[in-house]
């Protein structure tokens, strides 16, 4: 992925109030949103109220909401269809 698609996606983020930014410093997630900016009601059983359903977080991988049939018929696909 080149620099400048990361750049772009970042200051999108930051734009929307998603992350925070200082110059020469470094980018975090923010803590809150901007209350000037309107916020979307969750849809009903969503979680969203809990916090949020995905998580960003380095190193905290969400293993139980993997697609694991999906991804085994990928692998058996990929593996009937190859050549010998």
């Amino acid at each position: 992925m080149s620099r400048g698609v990361v750049v772009e996606a970042y200051s999108q983020l930051v734009a929307e109030g998603y992350l925070s930014s200082r110059s020469g410093g470094y980018t975090y997630i923010a803590a809150a949103l901007d209350p000037g900016v309107e916020q979307q009601e969750a849809p009903a059983g969503s979680g969203a109220a809990n916090g949020p359903e995905i998580d960003f977080g380095y190193g905290r991988a969400n293993v139980a909401a993997f697609p694991r049939r999906a991804w085994l018929r990928s692998v058996r696909r990929v593996l009937t269809e190859a050549p010998d």
